[in-house]
């Protein structure tokens, strides 16, 4: 268990800092997912 003392995240740093962050991540993990969708229908009208 954690105890409330705990931060949750291990740094601290500023508020903005962590937005950007996350847009950046979210922004990557979409792309990603968009590229996966494409090689996969590529595979299925290859294959299928």
């Amino acid at each position: 268990m954690l105890d409330s003392e705990t931060p949750l995240i291990p740094f601290q740093s500023p508020p903005e800092k962590q937005r950007v962050a996350c847009r950046v991540a979210a922004s990557k993990l979409k792309k990603m997912i968009t590229e996966i969708h494409m090689i996969m229908n590529d595979n299925q009208s290859e294959y299928g």
